[in-house]
This record gives C-alpha cells, structure tokens and sequence, in this order.
C-alpha cells in the first residue's frame, strides 16, 4: 500500500484533474451509484447546456491522470435542463467508471460510479473499536466483482490493514476484522476500497474510531463497551446478602419495591453492583402520583435473574400515570430476567432517559397486559438482544427513541397495538435478526398500527427481520401493517420558501424568523436538518445546515452553485443513510413505507413481501400550510424486493402489489422538484388473478405526481419527479407495468419483463393531446443509430457501429439534429451480430423522408434479408410502384410474407414508421398511430441468418433507397401503443 498517496488521494484527484474542468463548466450534484456493464445511469447538475454529453473511463488507477474517452449516448431527449442519462457500454468490463459531462465546450468534473462510499458501522454499538474485532461496514459498492475489497486504519503515518471476509460481505456491507497493534486511546480514520481504481477508489468512513484494550466482557455482550463492567463479580442476593439491610421476598404478593431500591442504592454506593433474584416473582407497587417511580434506577447496577420466566419483576396496579422503574442510569443492564407491567393504565414498566450510555438487555423478558413495557432516550451506547416482548391489546411495546449506537437484534416481538418505536429520531441504528409477530384478532377487536418506525433516523440499518401476523382473518387496513416505516417529520421544523440573497455558505429568506417560529430549531437541539433547492440555480444541491439566525441558514460543506432569488429552498428533517435489506414482510396491509417523509440516502434491498403492502415512497407538498411542507426524495435505491398479493385481502392503496413514488399536492403545487436520483431495479411484482386493481392506483410500478383527489396534476412544465429509473423490473398479471403521470419528467424504463401484463406503459393525462410524462425512454434497445455528430455509430451501447458503403452523407434536414441522406447509391452495413438477430418479438422504429421520384421499385429502408423466400430474415420494403411500406417476413412457416403496409410515406415529408412483431401479430404504426395489425406464420421465428443488417439496402447492396432516414431504433420486444407513441413524440 502507497500511504502517502493513499493520504493524499483527495488533493491528488484534484490537481490531476484541474486542467479538465473550464470556469463555467458543468456541474455534477448527483450520479447513480452503482451500476454494471449495459445498466442506466442518471446524472443530475447545473450548466448542462442545451445539448448535454456523458463521458466515460474505465478506471484502473495506474493512470497518471483522468481524461474523457468514450462519449456515452445520451438516452432522454434532455426536456429538463440539469438531467441526462446514458448507458455504460454493455461490453464494458466491470469497475470504476468515471464519469463527465459537458456541455460541448467544457467539461465537468469527473464523478464516479462504483466507488466504495461507507457510512456506517453500526453493530459496534459505539464509535470504538479493539483489535481483533469482528464487525461490519454498512454502504454502497463496498464489493464489486472482480476485485477484493480493503480496509485501513489510518492514523498519522500510520495505517494497519484491517481483515475483510468477503463470504460474509456483499455490496451493502463488509465483515471486517480489525487489525492488531491499535493504540488505545488513539482515533483512527477509516479508509475503505473495493479493489477497483486504486487511490481514485477510495473514500473513508464519515466519522473516526477509537480505539481501546481487549479486555472481559464478563456478560458476554459482544460490543467493546462490554468490558465496562468491572462490578460484575459484586453481586447481592436481593433475598439474603447480609451486607443488604432490607430483603426482597419474592412471592408476589408482599411489595418489593422498597427492598429492591435499598439493594440499588447500596449497589451503587459500592461503585456497581449485580443485583440476583433468585426463581421467584417480585412485586413492585405502582407510584402514588403521576410522573412518579417506583424504583428509581442507578448507574452501575445490572439485574440478573434465573431466566426471563423464572425470576419476574411484576409492577402491579396504580391509579396515577407513572413508572415502574425509571432513571438516567448508566451501564445499566437485564440478564436473564422478566418484567411485567399488569397495569391497566398508561403507566410505564422501565423508562431510561436523560442521556444515560452503556445499557443493556440480554436473554430478558417484558410484558405488559395495557400499559407499556420498555422506554429508553434519549441515552447512547444500547444493546437489546435475544429477548423477549409482548402486549396485550391496548399495550404499547416498545419505545426506543432519540438514541445513538443502538442494535436491537435476535428479539421476539409479539403485539397487538401502535408500532415498535425503535429507531425513531435515532442516529447509529441496527435491527437485525428480530421476529416481530402481530395478532390480528382478539375477541373481534382489530388492532391498529405498524412494526418498526424508523423515522428521522440517520444512519439505520433494518437488516434480516421476519414481520408477519397471527390470528384468524386479515388485519384492519387503515394505517395498520405499517411494517418498516418512516412516517411524517415535525411539520413545525419544515419549511419553503425564496432565496433573497446566499454566498457560498450561507442562504438568507428575509422573510422568515426561524428563531422563534422555530422552523429550524437551534442547532444545540440536537436534530439534523437539511436545506435543499428544488428549483432556480443550484436545483438538486442539498446541504446540512450547521447553524442559522433568524432569516439566515448557514450551510455544510459550501455550495458548488450559490443559489439565487430565482432559487426555491427546503428545509426539511430527512432520514438519511439507510440500509433496509433481506427483511421477510407476510399479511401486513402496508409494506415499507416512507410517507410524507423526505428522504436522502437510502437503499430497500431484497426484502420479500408476500400478500403484503406496497413499498411505497410518498412525498407531500402542502404550500398553504403553516409552515409550509414540501417532502423531498434524494438518492434512492429500491433493487431486488419481490412483492406478491395472491390472498387478494387488502385493496387500499398502499396494500396492493405495488412499488410506487408519489408526489401528493394542494391544489396548486409548488413550482420545484421532489424526487432526484430515484431507481428501481431488478424488483418484482406479482398481482392476483383476475386482477382487480386496475387505472392509475392499480398494481405495478409507479411514478406520479397527484392531487388530494387522486388525479393527475395538469401542468406538465412542472417538474416533480426528475429522472427515475426502472430497469430490469419484472411484472406479472399487472394490466398495467408502469403507471406514470404530468410532472414525471425524463423517466427511463430499460429491459421490462413482462408476463400476462396488457401493457407496459399506462400514462395517465389530463388530455388526450399528449402523453403526460415528459421525454420518457424506454425499451430494451439492441440497436440504435442516431446519426448525431455525423456518425454511423450504434448510440444503444451494444456497440453495433455501422459501415459506410458507397460514401452516404449525412444532413441537417432531421427531425434531430442529423439524418442519414441517401442518394440511391450509399448505404449504411452493420456486421452479423448477436444481439440485432431477433427471433421471436422485436420491434422496428424509424424516421422516414422521401419521394417516389427515382426510387426503386422494392427499395429496402431497412433488411437483415437475402432475396431468398425460405432463407429466414426480414425487411421494411418498398409496396411496388406504391408510396407505402411493408414488414416483409420469411419464416420456416412461410416466405415473403409482406404485412400491414404503411401508406403514404413517400411524400416527402418526414414521417415516424414503427412494427411490432410478437404473439403471431404484426402492427405497423405512423406518426405514432396504429395502421394495421396482421397475422402471420411464425414457423420456428426469425432465427440467426448470419446475415448483416443493412440501412438503405437489401442483400449484396441491392434495392437502394433514396432519401433521408433517421433515428434508426431495434428492440428486442414488441413495445405497446403507447411505448409507440413516445416514440413519435420524442425523436
């Protein structure tokens, strides 16, 4: 390992890279992440220009410097200034790929795509760490094939390479053995590669570690603050030690309450303590007065038992609200002990508060009939594992909030009423491994609410858990079944508004008072908030604010474009940094959910939801609300979850097969963007039969932008989602695949698979004079030739580059910028390739001008034929002496088999022609209408003929045509009507 490069990296990437980038060159906000050969990328910024480029390197990391290679294709038609999305060549090897824009004259920066980025290390428990430990890091790309990871220690001149198990580790996250000869004491950074582009590979985890000794965790906790309890060998019978002046009897009846404070107190006094109760059941008294406790709790003492249902804490019944057990007690911790909370009222059993650290519950039981079991923040450093809790109806389980390094892992949780609050406003989260089961009936009463509520957390992770339902019948629909949820920042903390005036660090609104409307709470709070442009200069920018005064913010790190007054700001609480993956959701109304929530950062991986809700993402714009809320959608990844509804039970909307971002609004919505980098990939959605949940809310995916009333909005320049990306998404027995709306701008479908689904592409509108999402691309494209920059290169990243015979040229006269203009002798050969033999479905796209004048009688504007009828293959071909053109077929079943003709194309005016073939059907389409559909004999398909494709010609040359042809496009799939008809509107 070079370390002083490896020190350097980041000032090294900038002076290589300086000379690339002009003083008004394009800026680069956002990238897609992660993405292998053939995927799509997004890319998200300021000062594209008009006519934006992507460019590409493959990076290794012996290069002396990072420079633009291959130009990308850009696949959107650039509707929405500050997006382009583009390919990586499918041919390409997979990665480090750097990426730049340019506007045609500067270029960007370079941004990268498969770059290791941790963000947390969550099953520490803390920000310490001792030598040998095993732990993981949780992010993105932290493995990428054809590579092994690594991990450094890094401190000073200093760095000591860590372990990485790679069978244990996967994109997502690394196992990792700390190395040995750490320093206690002694903070060290974090440095983190996948093995791609050396140096230029390299990020380091947000946040240093400390280190310290290996010593005893005497209860076997397994966190390196397990070792901070030394009084573990100081342990009191609570029924017998002599050094106890008062004794607990444990027989369930006589109150304990005061014996077991005494054993407390004295526990404490001796600088820790472990408190044994023998097999027996210990009553604790309910408080007198409201807000009162039983047992006040201590630091240093930790109860221990003879097992979770042998030795019991029992609180039994007051009248006044108040609590069993409660304090600020540090390293504090249940062992192999029960607590029962029989209350009938809102009392609490346990509350730990006021910032208590170092607390633990082990092999421990707690229950409650109505009350509420367990309440622990704001306090750090918390461990909950392999335990047990249970509510009756009414109860309210658990209650884990405002915390930091918490792991909630290996827990049965059985309830019947409001959600698992573990995580909610918390920071360092990890809940893994739990069973969380709900019944759903109990004497005919309906429970209500959800499972875990992870809302305005920072850095979470939901990994491996199995959430399901007990009971006869389905549970109640509304609001319940809320499984992993994030659910509703503090609407007084929000707010909306104009820039009046910024510098690279700050954003001044003379118009607010966040002081005392407290709209930004002081920073001394403790919460996080975000301020983010979402229209004008600088949209996409989203920046933490440090600190503010009354009207202005002061934001971390500066600015890369200073907004202006044209800008329009949010600020918002936003759950950041969140890993939900490998979670099994069965019978729940509602799935994962992030609603009215914004929203920055987070992946929801291969989960599995079975006749369960939605993953559902809605934001809200609300303008006329005090103060105003507006829900953003940062850099999101939903890839790989299976959703299934066979049992047909719940029909809401969030409860149907669906995976979905919507944007909710007022009735009139603000002028600004909700949803940046959004993909969904690779997911899949089955739907019952017959299936019921058709139009816009039906089951599938996606992407809309509604008002209250579940309408579309009908401004389409309004631009509410920007660039989502649906790619290798399967559908099953949806009517409809993907359901967008106005207001879904530069939405790229890629690579659909499609079973009993009606049609790919329901696009809802106010109107029928146009689709309602904006510059929509989609397909899976095995050829595309654009002819922009006067080339003849395939632009579908298949690398189908074409041939020039016989010198054809290329004009300005294009429904682009550039078509190919034949004048009867050029023409265009594109070598035999693999993926343009189309066998059994394939749609044919194009742009036609031309006249009958000089032109041959069976002129071929596109042919991957001989003049063979048996020889299988196809062509478009002149009808004769006619103006029309037909899809020749010549199949094992029969040969020219010429199909639904497409008139009065020769006219010379340019014209859209489309076929589809699939199904034993052939529709022709122009200008984005469909002409005719015909039958016709399959035999054994197309089949691989060897042959070239040839544009402007038949076999060997012959048949030339004569005019102007453009926008040449193949798919290996027959598209639907209205996958046609964006075609025809966006060239």
């Amino acid at each position: 390992m070079n370390l002083p490069r490896l020190l350097r990296v980041g000032a090294v990437q900038a002076l290589l890279l300086v000379p690339l980038v002009a003083q008004s060159a394009p800026t680069v906000f956002r990238i897609t992440e992660s993405a292998a050969p053939g995927d799509i990328i997004g890319v998200q910024g300021d000062g594209f220009g008009t006519n934006p480029q992507v460019w590409f390197q493959r990076v290794v990391g012996t290069e002396p410097s990072l420079s633009p290679q291959t130009r990308l294709t850009v696949l959107n038609a650039n509707e929405s200034p500050g997006f382009v999305s583009a390919r990586i060549p499918a041919g390409q090897t997979p990665g480090l790929y750097a990426i730049w824009v340019s506007d045609g004259s500067n270029f960007s920066a370079p941004t990268f795509v498969n770059q290791a980025r941790a963000w947390g290390t969550n099953d520490l428990c803390g920000l310490e760490v001792d030598s040998g430990r095993v732990f993981r890091l949780f992010g993105r790309n932290l493995s990428v094939a054809g590579a092994t990871p690594a991990v450094y220690f890094v401190q000073g001149g200093t760095s000591l390479a860590a372990t990485v198990t790679p069978a244990n580790s996967d994109a997502y996250m690394l196992e990792v053995t700390a190395p040995t000869g750490l320093t206690p004491g002694v903070a060290y950074d974090i440095h983190i590669r996948n093995g791609h582009g050396a140096d230029y590979g390299e990020t380091t985890l947000p946040y240093s570690l400390t280190a310290r000794l290996s010593t005893t965790d005497p209860f076997g906790l397994g966190v390196p603050w397990g070792a901070d309890f030394p009084f573990a060998a100081n342990v009191y019978n609570v029924t017998n030690d002599p050094r106890l002046t008062l004794h607990a009897i444990g027989n369930g009846t006589t109150d304990d309450a005061p014996a077991i404070q005494h054993a407390i107190n004295v526990a404490n006094a001796a600088g820790g303590g472990v408190l044994y109760f023998p097999t027996g059941v210990y009553k604790i008294l309910g408080p007198a007065s409201t807000n009162a406790a039983s047992i006040g709790l201590k630091s240093n003492v930790v109860f221990k038992g003879d097992g979770a249902d042998e030795s019991i804490l029992r609180i039994t019944e007051t009248s006044q609200y108040g609590f069993g057990m409660r304090g600020p007690a540090s390293q504090l911790g249940f062992v192999d002990i029960g607590v029962e909370n029989t209350t009938t009222g809102a009392s609490w059993g346990v509350k730990i508060d006021n910032n208590a650290s170092r607390i633990f519950v082990l092999r421990s039981r707690f229950e409650a009939d109505a009350g509420k079991v367990l309440a622990i923040g704001p306090c750090s450093r918390i461990l909950i594992k392999d335990s047990t809790f249970i509510t009756g109806p009414g109860g309210e389980q658990l209650y884990l909030r405002n915390n930091r390094d918490l792991v909630f892992r290996n827990n049965i949780v059985n309830w019947y009423y409001t959600r698992v609050r573990v995580g909610q406003e918390s920071i360092r989260t990890l809940l893994e491994d739990n069973v969380l089961t709900r019944t759903a009936i109990l004497n005919g009463q309906t429970t209500e609410s959800g499972g875990f509520d992870i809302s305005m957390c920072d850095s979470m992770v939901v990994l491996n858990n199995a959430i399901g339902r007990d009971g006869d019948g389905a549970l109640r629909v509304n609001n319940d079944g809320e499984t992993i949820m994030a659910q509703g920042e503090y609407n007084t903390y929000r707010d909306v508004g104009m820039t009046t005036s910024a510098t690279a660090t700050t954003l001044t609104d003379s118009s607010k008072n966040w002081i005392y409307d407290r709209a930004v709470p002081d920073i001394s709070s403790g919460h996080r908030y975000h301020v983010s442009i979402v229209a004008g200069p600088g949209t996409g920018q989203n920046r933490l604010v440090a600190s503010n005064t009354a009207t202005t913010l002061t934001v971390s790190p500066a600015w890369d474009v200073i907004p202006t007054s044209e800008s329009r700001y949010v600020v918002s609480h936003q759950v950041q940094r969140v890993l939900v993956k490998d979670n099994t959701l069965t019978e729940n109304p509602q799935g994962i959910m992030f609603y009215v929530h914004s929203m920055k950062d987070v992946a929801v991986v291969n989960n599995v939801l079975t006749d369960n809700g939605a993953v559902w993402l809605r934001m809200r714009d609300r303008n006329s609300a005090t103060p105003p809320i507006y829900d953003i959608c940062m850099d999101t990844l939903i890839s790989g979850n299976s959703t299934t509804n066979t049992l047909n039970w719940y029909n809401s909307v969030g409860s149907k097969a669906r995976m979905y971002v919507e944007v909710n609004n007022v009735s009139t919505p603000t002028a600004g963007t909700h949803i940046f980098g959004l993909e969904f990939r690779n997911n899949s959605i089955t739907a019952p039969l017959p299936n019921q949940n058709t139009g816009l809310a039906g089951e599938g995916f996606g992407v809309l932008a509604l008002m209250d009333n579940g309408t579309p909005i009908a401004d389409s320049s309004l631009v509410q989602t920007l660039g989502v990306i649906l790619q290798g998404n399967a559908m099953t027995n949806t009517t409809d695949g993907v359901h967008l709306t106005t207001g879904a701008h530069d939405t790229i479908i890629w690579n659909a698979i499609l079973s009993n689904v009606v049609s790919l592409v329901l696009d809802s509108k106010i109107t029928t004079a146009a689709a309602a999402s904006v510059a929509t691309a989609f397909g899976e494209m095995t050829g595309w030739w654009s002819f922009e920059g006067s080339n003849s290169d395939d632009s579908s990243g298949n690398e189908n580059n074409a041939i020039q015979i016989d010198n054809p040229s290329f004009s300005t006269d294009a429904p682009t910028t550039r078509s190919l203009s034949l004048n009867g002798t050029g023409y265009l050969e594109v070598p035999e390739a693999k993926v343009i033999t189309l066998i059994n479905e394939m749609t044919i796209s194009l742009w036609v001008k031309g006249s009958t004048t000089g032109q041959t009688g069976y002129a071929r504007l596109l042919s991957k034929k001989d003049l063979s009828t048996t020889d299988p293959g196809w062509s478009i071909q002149r009808n004769g002496s006619g103006d029309g053109f037909a899809l020749r077929l010549d199949t094992s079943a029969g040969g020219n088999q010429l199909k639904a003709t497409i008139p009065g194309v020769l006219d010379d005016q340019w014209h859209h022609i489309a076929f589809t073939v699939g199904g034993g059907k052939v529709k022709s389409y122009k200008n984005g209408v469909l002409i005719a559909t015909h039958s016709y004999n399959h035999g054994a398909g197309l089949l691989p003929n060897g042959l070239p494709l040839l544009i402007g010609a038949s076999h060997a040359g012959g048949y030339r045509f004569k005019g102007k042809i453009d926008e040449v496009r193949l798919f290996a799939n027959a598209l639907s009507d209205a996958q046609i008809v964006q075609l025809y509107q966006n060239p």
